[in-house]
């Protein structure tokens, strides 16, 4: 299942971040998850990670983002699930048979 966590952190994070690189390949080697992209950017003065990555199952992600949001270096982290075109597409045919009332 492929992840995409997005994080604010500060400048002053820089360096604990870094360190905390190798944390990171040993928690996805325990966890059987793959981290396949990391990318830090500066937007609007406040400096940003995003990362794509991927774990056998929800619950593994969510562990892995509390785990990574509880060891204090990142703020505002957030978690969107992500899903290939033909999982978007199956999702979209799906939404069509729902009997769902709109509100009004």
């Amino acid at each position: 299942m492929p992840v995409l966590f997005t994080a604010i952190i500060t400048t002053n994070d820089w360096k604990a971040l870094r360190e905390r690189n190798r944390a990171i390949l040993v928690v996805q080697a325990q966890w059987a998850g793959a981290i396949r992209y990391r990318i830090y950017r500066n937007v609007h003065d406040a400096s940003q990670v995003l990362m794509i990555a991927e774990f056998p199952d929800d619950q593994t992600a969510a562990a892995f983002s509390m785990r990574a949001a509880g060891a204090g270096h990142l703020k505002a982290l957030k978690t969107t699930p992500l899903l290939t075109l033909e999982e978007g597409l199956g999702a979209m045919g799906r939404s069509g048979s729902l009997d769902y009332p709109v509100p009004g």
